[in-house]
């Protein structure tokens, strides 16, 4: 300070004070400054060190932890690879119901791990700043039937409904990461599920501001489980947080579900929020920012004011659903509270259309049919009733803007061909596929999951093994493992294309797509680690297939690698008359096979198998039988009859099983005698009808056609004309669902369709005149 004085004071009044002092004490200050500011750089430094240091430390850690969590993901998803494989293999079985519980639990206990897994790895990506949003064109129809789908499975063994309400004016096709918005919306109606007992769950989608080709996407699940407390409610977003409550018990999840859900949310701009009132239900509100190219609309009804509809839905949250889903397409219902006004409104016939609750279909398809009422019903039905209402129009709950659409439209939906038997778009017998993978029940998983597309599938258990296998044939497509020891997948795919390189000329253009110079190779991994999907594709790699492998994404794979000359495409118009050639050429006598079929949902291969399985299973029941006559077992004789009857029935074997039946009862009752008038009888009909079976599988799978002609009574035209005068819809639909696969004469096949057409249109009293010419 003195310095600075004198410095100052010299600096004006340079004559009262010497230069020379000035400069020293100029010369001074400078000094202490200069320690000064090595003291600061000093302690500077020694802080940026340590923080570089800190830095370095972290980086290391979350190497560390992005390893750890890649290996143990792979580790965890390769046994479920083979777990999940397995349990959807033995689900493609003819099984007992028992056994297809045990694998049911098994699929579903697996599926809760692999949820887990994810949220983990999901939450690790997202906190270590990894994660990143991959916008792409989506079509929301698609995603919310998927979500519907999922969740109306998941609720099936619970007194919930599920209701879903979409803004038809939400446009048809968005732009952002579907993958993201699939997982909010799956892990908010998730949660909705786990924690609602009884009552509803309700979907809305709706859409917010729009503006420049961006809109907010306003998604509600509204549900009335057990709510949450007031003073829980600021955790309810925090990292693996369960709030703890008596009706949780048994409920799974690792707490990150809404975490992750929140943290997505704000990577697409936007929020969830939650409002709940404890014991009544809770109400999750996640908005997110989608763009969109055009304002094509998601659903729409042509000339809205011609269409009029009467509506009958007695569950309240249901019919508030329906008539706003009706609103919004611009079409104004009728809504009936009781079935007594219902019908007083389809007696005035000024409707086009009326939507039913399934519980009371037959009920309205006798008062129509009774009138001859031009309205077209729709059956609003639950996912039990699928096979019921073949006749009629009919539309799944819950019922949302897109489908109403459809039937209004009279466009037809795929909505529910998951629940059928799965069919596969192509086959290629000429394709060759080679499998890499050093775990052996991953390559037996693989094989049969590719077993429908008719292959040639090589594998092999060593990416050494994968590279002179490569050297001495063409493949159209490898599947590689990523992690195996030795030579792993990324080394295995480097050295493959080393060699493609230099031995397989390059292809002209023209030319190249039927025979390019490099195979496709798919990444077959359980590293579903945050970037290794890009580090494949820039390895030389061409696609990725996470495991567990499903079903879908490997049919989309082949689809996009195998080469279309290769492929055999099997429209599904062909498959329909699949059974009917079946049964003109697979004749057994005594057994309906059309019964048969419809039990194995047509596949003629599975009731094949079947059928040798049943002559198998009779040996032991025979030898059964023959033992209780021998020690006098009424009770032991019984048992096996049970069994025969079950089996003759599952193979449409109707005449022995009712035999067996009738002869069960009576042994039930002790009558032991029984045995010895029957056990003869029995034992000839069995070895005759084995011998049928044998004889007629053998001449179906050499080409040979066996048949008799039909009688008349296995029309049944008798009792479907006493259906018909009953109104007994039921009864009718099932006799001539049974007509699809007779092997009957061209005009009696005529006369049968005209049958059908009439009974379609309700004009009962036509289709009895036509019975009344065959009989």
């Amino acid at each position: 300070v003195l310095a600075f004085r004198r410095i100052f004071t010299g600096w004006y009044l340079g004559i009262a004070t010497p230069v020379s002092s000035y400069y020293y004490n100029a010369y001074l200050m400078a000094l202490i400054l200069s320690l000064l500011g090595v003291i600061f750089m000093s302690v500077l430094s020694f802080f940026l060190i340590r923080l570089n240091m800190q830095r370095r430390r972290s980086d290391e850690e979350n190497k560390s932890k992005s390893s750890f969590l890649a290996r143990m993901s792979h580790e965890i998803r390769t046994p479920m690879n083979s777990i999940l494989g397995m349990a959807e293999l033995i689900m493609r079985k003819e099984i007992s119901m028992d056994i297809r519980e045990y694998i049911s639990i098994i699929n579903q206990a697996g599926h809760t791990l692999l949820t887990i897994i994810n949220d983990i790895l999901d939450f690790s990506k997202i906190t270590s700043g990894k994660f990143r949003i991959e916008p792409r064109a989506y079509r929301l129809s698609s995603l919310i039937n998927d979500i519907v789908n999922i969740i109306r499975m998941r609720i099936l063994e619970k007194p919930v409904d599920f209701v879903v309400n979409v803004d038809s004016n939400i446009p048809a096709q968005l732009f952002g990461d579907d993958v993201r918005v699939r997982q909010i919306l799956i892990n908010l109606l998730n949660n909705a599920v786990k924690y609602t007992p009884e009552g509803y769950i309700l979907l809305d989608i709706r859409r917010g501001v729009v503006s420049n080709n961006r809109l907010s996407l306003i998604m509600s699940i509204t549900d009335t489980g057990i709510g949450i407390k007031e003073e829980n409610l600021k955790y309810l977003f925090s990292d693996f947080t369960r709030l703890e409550v008596s009706s949780n018990q048994g409920v799974e999840g690792t707490g990150l579900g809404l975490a992750i859900t929140d943290m997505l949310c704000r990577a697409m701009e936007g929020t969830v929020t939650v409002t709940s009132e404890y014991g009544k239900g809770s109400t999750f509100t996640a908005t997110i920012v989608q763009f969109f190219e055009d304002d094509k609309k998601l659903a729409w009804v042509n000339h809205p004011e011609e269409k009029r509809v009467l509506l009958f839905e007695e569950r309240p949250h249901y019919q508030r659903s329906l008539v706003q889903t009706f609103t919004n397409l611009g079409v104004i219902p009728v809504c009936s509270p009781t079935f007594r006004e219902f019908t007083a409104e389809l007696a005035k016939k000024n409707f086009g259309y009326a939507f039913v609750s399934s519980r009371y279909a037959m009920d309205c398809i006798h008062i129509l049919g009774k009138h001859g009422s031009p309205i077209q019903l729709v059956i609003m039905m639950e996912l039990g009733d699928m096979s019921v209402f073949r006749i009629v129009s009919s539309i799944m709950m819950p019922v949302y803007s897109v489908s109403v659409a459809n039937v209004l439209n009279g466009t037809t939906s795929e909505e529910y061909t998951q629940y059928l038997q799965p069919h596969f778009d192509f086959t290629a017998p000429a394709a060759s596929v080679l499998i890499v993978d050093d775990i052996s029940s991953n390559l037996r998983v693989a094989k049969e999951l590719m077993a429908p597309y008719q292959m040639d599938v090589q594998t092999c258990q060593s990416g050494a093994e994968a590279v002179s296998m490569v050297q001495q044939r063409r493949f159209d497509i490898i599947f590689m493992d990523h992690m195996m020891p030795g030579m792993d997948g990324l080394e295995a795919t480097a050295a493959i294309r080393a060699w493609e390189k230099e031995n397989i000329p390059e292809q002209p253009k023209e030319t190249s797509g039927a025979f390019p110079q490099e195979t496709p190779i798919v990444a077959l991994t359980a590293n579903a680690i945050s970037g290794q999907q890009e580090m494949f594709l820039q390895m030389g790699l061409n696609d990725f297939i996470a495991k567990p492998v499903e079903v879908k994404q490997l049919n989309t794979v082949l689809e996009r690698w195998i080469p279309e000359t290769k492929k055999l495409r099997t429209p599904a118009a062909e498959t329909g008359d699949a059974g009917r050639k079946a049964v003109e050429l697979l004749y057994i006598s005594g057994v309906d096979t059309c019964m048969g079929l419809r039990n194995v949902n047509g596949s003629v291969d599975v009731y094949l198998d079947i059928l040798a399985e049943f002559c198998q299973n009779m040996e032991d029941i025979q030898v059964r039988m023959g033992n209780a006559h021998e020690i006098g077992d009424a009770g032991l004789f019984a048992d096996s009859l049970h069994a025969l009857k079950g089996a003759a029935r599952g193979i449409g074997a109707l005449d022995l099983g009712n035999f067996a039946e009738e002869t069960e009862n009576a042994a039930r009752c002790g009558d032991k005698n029984i045995i010895g008038e029957r056990l003869d009888v029995l034992l000839r009909d069995i070895q005759k009808l084995v011998s049928n079976i044998h004889t007629a599988s053998a001449a179906y799978r050499s080409g040979a056609k066996i048949q008799e002609p039909v009688d008349i009574s296995m029309l049944q035209l008798g009792t479907l004309k006493e259906a018909l005068i009953n109104m007994d819809i039921a009864a009718v639909n099932n006799i001539l669902s049974g007509y699809i696969f007779l092997p009957v004469d061209n005009s009696i096949r005529e006369i049968i369709a005209e049958i059908e057409r009439h009974v379609l249109m309700f004009e009962y009293d036509e289709a009895i005149k036509k019975i009344d010419l065959l009989l």
